[in-house]
């Protein structure tokens, strides 16, 4: 089976530091048939020994140029560009209600596309493929690539829900959005409509059923990489209806700090009638390291009821920080980096 291409991306030092340590761990587990990676981030030149010693990084994407041509982007998916104040700017946009866009990860297909490939996984800089259960022997090898042996047109995810009405007129919504599902449901109709006019074409934009995942694992199947380019241009035209008012950006707000992807990824899924299918996490594990987002800390429950302390550096942050992550440390509540 022609192996898909891994695309990996992070933005700002920490999480830059996150993919190479990552990359490098997928290596040192002794598989020796890992999947080889492209890099999406701000600062590609950051890669460039990683490259080198590992020769396992097809290309790195620069962000900013990719998205040069796309000044929608550029005015509402804010990304700092001063490396030394990154933290402050991210947390002053955030202040402004520039929320961080979790749709940016979609940058990488033009170049995947350009490559040649039909099959890739989008992933998280803190998501692992398990590479290192097939050296246990915890899941055969046959097991771990049939995962990627799925129909074409197809799109395999992490906690797939569904939203439904059904025909006794129950409205079946998800567990993740809650009361934000039927505003999904809207918003979709709303961006296939939308495409139906730009590309002339008679998709129905009203969904009984409707498809969302999460986005920190995502493998495509499509049938040629022109499909790949494709996909794209109708994903941007999503991400543009769904971040067009404050309304629609409030209804993909996750976490109170960025805006998720769930809507601009269902829409364009329903319009080129992707197959959604839910990816089983024994092959991919994420995780969630407190130290990446040191300007804006992920909340954790500490003995005295205090939590960490944002920080505009991450050195800033261990240094105040320090008898905090002990605790959490000694309860079992911080990541080892392992």
């Amino acid at each position: 089976m022609e192996k898909p291409i891994v695309s990996v991306w992070g933005l700002g030092s920490s999480y830059r530091e996150r993919i190479k340590h990552n990359i490098q761990k997928a290596i040192d587990t002794g598989y020796d048939n890992i999947m080889d990676y492209i890099i999406l981030t701000d600062v590609p030149e950051d890669f460039f020994e990683l490259r080198d010693k590992t020769n396992k990084i097809v290309d790195i994407v620069n962000i900013h140029s990719v998205r040069e041509e796309y000044e929608f982007s550029k005015n509402l998916e804010f990304i700092p560009t001063n490396q030394d104040t990154y933290g402050k700017d991210y947390v002053d946009a955030w202040k402004r209600g520039q929320y961080f866009s979790y749709s940016l990860n979609r940058f990488s297909m033009p170049r995947i596309s350009e490559l040649g490939y039909n099959k890739f996984i989008i992933q998280d800089p803190d998501a692992d493929i398990r590479y290192d259960k097939i050296v246990n022997s915890q899941i055969s090898e046959y097991d771990f690539w049939n995962q990627f042996n799925t129909p074409t047109q197809s799109m395999k995810a992490c906690h797939k829900e569904t939203l439904l009405i059904r025909e006794d007129e129950i409205f079946k919504s998800s567990r993740a959005i809650g009361q934000g599902s039927m505003v999904t449901l809207q918003i979709v109709a709303i961006a296939i409509d939308k495409l139906n006019t730009l590309r002339e074409t008679k998709v129905n934009p009203l969904r009984n059923t409707l498809h969302i995942t999460e986005g920190p694992f995502k493998y495509y199947h499509f049938n040629s990489n022109e499909d790949v380019k494709d996909y794209f241009n109708i994903l941007n035209e999503c991400v543009k209806v769904s971040y067009s008012s404050i309304e629609f950006m409030l209804a993909s707000i996750g976490g109170g700090y960025m805006l998720c992807d769930f809507i601009p990824v269902a829409a364009a899924n329903a319009y080129k009638n992707i197959n959604v299918i839910n990816f089983e996490n024994d092959y991919f594990t994420v995780n969630v390291y407190g130290d990446d987002r040191y300007f804006m800390p992920k909340p954790i429950n500490l003995l005295d009821g205090s939590g960490l302390i944002p920080c505009n550096t991450l050195e800033e942050f261990y240094e105040i920080n320090k008898n905090k992550i002990e605790e959490l440390l000694l309860t079992n509540q911080w990541p080892k980096l392992a």
